[in-house]
């Protein structure tokens, strides 16, 4: 989705020969895409400019895709209220195109954040319509619902009922969201104050990223 495939056949539409201004941002774009300009900063600098021009091109469903990835990026850099309004807006353009992955993904993302600001009545709140509103059976969804809900409890501090959620979190085996979970649990036993049960969690996490390669 961020291919530069895409921005060149974008550079043939007719509204961008008809935008000289946007035709010389799409160019550019494209230099910084294949490193070209090295010191561009493939992160969220790059996702926001791709946003931007996606915006400029009336492109929705390429924004929306957008807006996943940034969330991850700046919950990962912990920029929450960044990520809390990009969420929003891919939520809001996922209703629109009616994709329940964006929505779900995005909303998750969000929620994490409210815990992690210590928004915890609204964390909750969210938590409990996204379960009204898109019950998750895919096992993915379920692994990163119940994570969800393990971080809530835990920034609590009910380690009890966190370990209820993260043990629900991997109905079946997956490496990847064996990951996942721990590297979530890692983190919020670190931000609880935990820090051994943080490391042997952290221990977990690396020693699956290990199994990986």
């Amino acid at each position: 989705m961020f291919s530069g495939q895409q921005f060149f056949e974008a550079l043939r539409s007719e509204k961008v020969k008809n935008d000289i201004t946007l035709e010389n941002e799409i160019r550019e774009y494209i230099l910084r895409i294949y490193n070209i300009l090295p010191t561009f900063n493939l992160t969220s600098d790059f996702f926001e400019k791709s946003i931007d021009i996606k915006q400029k091109l009336g492109d929705d469903r390429g924004e929306m895709m957008v807006t996943q990835k940034l969330t991850q990026v700046y919950y990962t850099k912990g920029e929450y209220h960044k990520c809390i309004t990009t969420a929003n807006k891919g939520i809001e353009l996922a209703k629109k195109l009616k994709d329940e992955d964006v929505f779900f993904s995005n909303t998750i993302e969000k929620i994490n954040c409210f815990t992690r600001l210590g928004q915890h009545n609204q964390a909750e709140t969210e938590l409990k319509k996204l379960k009204q509103e898109y019950n998750p059976i895919d096992f993915h969804h379920i692994t990163r619902f119940e994570t969800a809900w393990g971080n809530h409890f835990l920034a609590l501090h009910d380690e009890k009922q966190a370990q209820v959620h993260y043990n629900k979190a991997l109905p079946s085996r997956a490496p990847v969201m064996e990951q996942y979970l721990y590297k979530h649990q890692a983190e919020s036993y670190a931000k609880a104050g935990m820090m051994d049960k943080a490391y042997e969690i952290q221990n977990k996490y690396i020693a699956q990223l290990s199994e990986s390669y």
